[in-house]
């Protein structure tokens, strides 16, 4: 019986292997990248982590390049504690009303779509088997966007322990880089082509997306603290980019 079998599997190898190896086949599969598009910027982070800047610019401002005000192509007048955030430059309000409907996908394009008309550019949401596309044209480049699961913010306490962690709401824009790596801005925090473990990011999708929001690692039982219920609680400060998703297209003008 076991030679019967060893002669079968040699035949299928010889049939198919012969034809289509296994080996290619990973190889294959492991190669497969995102075409860098032809007009994705250079990856500079010291400009964008000067001590103003790192201050000033947000994950939105820095996937979309706009280190300068694309509507007067000078600095800023007045960006708020948040950075520039989706609707700014069509006077679009995101932070009130945003909360009020729940972070998505579809709240955060809504409001960039309202941006990139006013300044002239286009944003085009890349579907699936086009993603392995090479994008020609100079004037465009590579965006990726992420929502956590909860659409708004989430508390989750545990008595026993005393400790609480609030899961925030929130969106997260990628960009593809000139040397076919992604890069990101968290908020106020350093410009990087690296996941929350450190790992260079090839494909955004498949980066880790779980981070602290506090400046310094949380600690059981020290603070921040809240009180629920007369107890109170030792909070964790998370946000887990593992909701909706989508790559884009921006053509500038």
């Amino acid at each position: 019986m076991k030679r019967i079998l060893a002669i079968v599997l040699a035949g299928l190898y010889f049939t198919f292997g012969m034809l289509c190896p296994v080996n290619d086949l990973i190889v294959v599969a492991k190669s497969k990248k995102i075409p860098i598009a032809a007009g994705a910027p250079k990856y500079n982070p010291k400009k964008w982590n000067e001590e103003y800047s790192i201050m000033l610019y947000n994950c939105y401002a820095y996937a979309f390049n706009f280190f300068l005000n694309p509507l007067s192509n000078a600095p800023y007048d007045t960006v708020n504690i948040y950075g520039i955030q989706p609707g700014y430059f069509s006077c679009v309000s995101y932070n009130n009303q945003i909360i009020d409907e729940g972070i998505s996908v579809k709240s955060v394009i809504k409001r960039v779509k309202t941006d990139m008309k006013c300044i002239g550019y286009k944003i085009k949401r890349i579907k699936k088997n086009n993603l392995y596309k090479k994008t020609n044209s100079k004037k465009q480049y590579l965006v990726y966007l992420q929502v956590t699961k909860n659409s708004k913010n989430k508390m989750v306490y545990n008595k026993k322990t005393k400790t609480a962690i609030k899961y925030h709401a929130d969106y997260h824009w990628y960009r593809q880089d000139r040397n076919g790596k992604w890069s990101h801005k968290r908020g106020t925090w350093a410009v990087c082509n690296t996941d929350s473990k450190g790992k260079s990011i090839n494909n955004p999708q498949k980066a880790k997306k779980n981070y602290e929001t506090s400046l310094f690692p949380y600690i059981p039982g020290g603070p921040p603290y809240e009180m629920h219920n007369g107890i109170l609680y030792s909070v964790k400060n998370v946000v887990e980019y593992n909701g909706n998703y989508g790559y884009y297209v921006i053509t500038k003008k």
